[in-house]
């Protein structure tokens, strides 16, 4: 698994949505530090929180678990 690339995919949508870190924690109900270490590949989001995080940035979850 390399979380890495999840994690550039998940900042690069981040950003093309126009979120920052806190605005989309917030709309997780989660830390700027969880979507933090989610973005460098530290760490990837449990599936009820990646479903979420896929609604809110438009990624497929079977794009999102290739990369990741």
């Amino acid at each position: 698994m390399n979380r890495a690339n999840a994690g550039r995919m998940i900042r690069d949508a981040r950003i093309r949505h126009g979120y920052t870190q806190i605005a989309l924690a917030r709309k997780l109900k989660v830390s700027q530090a969880t979507v933090g270490a989610w973005e460098i590949g530290y760490t990837f989001p449990r599936p009820p929180k990646m479903v979420k995080l896929c609604e809110i940035l438009e990624i497929p979850v079977d794009e999102l678990l290739k990369a990741g």
